[in-house]
């Protein structure tokens, strides 16, 4: 698996958790893995989860790649939530994120599963 920058074990501490201004900033690092990928595999189905689940169909359709399929589970398409929070409140972020895009707006659930302990699994710290 990988995360990409700015996301989960990726994020180091210089950083500004999840920001590009420009999907396209993570091609170069799914350029490679997908290069180490296919040098060892034919049969390649791409997995993605939340933001991923739309950088990676964006990437893969501009690459025009090869693949045998691609999985996407919970998407990152749009903002979840009731009519308050589609109607009321984006088109405030929207703004806000117009003027400030790097204020970060508090969740429920901050960070990775696995910084806050929660994890599982054991990774490797390599």
């Amino acid at each position: 698996a990988l995360d990409l920058r700015k996301y989960g074990r990726s994020l180091l501490p210089h950083q500004t958790a999840n920001y590009v201004d420009d999907l396209r900033t993570y091609h170069e690092e799914l350029d490679q893995a997908f290069d180490a990928i296919r040098a060892n595999y034919g049969h390649i189905v791409l997995s993605a989860h939340s933001t991923g689940g739309l950088t990676v169909p964006i990437w893969a359709a501009e690459r025009n790649l090869r693949i045998n399929g691609m999985v996407l589970n919970a998407p990152w398409l749009d903002m979840q939530g009731d009519a308050i929070l589609r109607n009321i409140a984006m088109p405030a972020i929207q703004r806000l994120a117009a003027r400030r895009p790097l204020t970060q707006i508090p969740r429920k659930v901050s960070g990775s599963i696995w910084k806050a302990g929660f994890s599982l699994w054991h990774f490797s710290s390599l």
